[in-house]
């Protein structure tokens, strides 16, 4: 769950939970990125293995933004993450009015007011072995998630 909260007082202004897959057990905020306007939140859950000599669970989730003033959902875009890796992680960046969201597979480009999803690129085999991707722009770093 994300809680906004006034500065000044402490006082609870909103609450929201994430809605992708919340019928799968675990179920949590694995990232979250603040900046004036918005709330970036990635979501995931563990699926059960589905397929046959499958021994690892899917990984599934969602990058949400939402209004910091009101909590308000402005876009949200389900993620198929592929098989759980232990150390698993989603690394979030805000930066030129991209939200940048890296994962073991890919890095993927959204607009940050509406969602538009702005590009993709899929990382080679040799990342797919490593379960944390490091983003970086100029001027800014953000660190492989980690999860939480």
């Amino acid at each position: 769950m994300v809680r906004g909260i006034d500065r000044s007082t402490g006082a609870e202004l909103w609450r929201w939970r994430a809605s992708a897959y919340p019928s799968l057990g675990f179920h949590g905020i694995a990232r979250l990125v603040v900046e004036q306007r918005h709330v970036i939140v990635f979501a995931g859950s563990l699926v059960p293995p589905q397929r046959a000599r499958q021994q690892e669970p899917d990984y599934r989730g969602s990058v949400s933004c939402l209004d910091t003033r009101t909590g308000t959902l402005k876009w949200e875009h389900p993620l198929e993450l592929g098989p759980w890796k232990e150390g698993f992680g989603v690394t979030l960046l805000i930066d030129a009015g991209q939200v940048v969201v890296g994962y073991p597979t890919q890095v993927l480009a959204y607009a940050l007011e509406d969602g538009t999803p702005q590009w993709r690129h899929e990382l080679d085999d040799a990342a797919h072995a490593l379960p944390l991707v490091a983003l970086a722009l100029p001027g800014l770093v953000a660190p492989s998630g980690t999860r939480e």
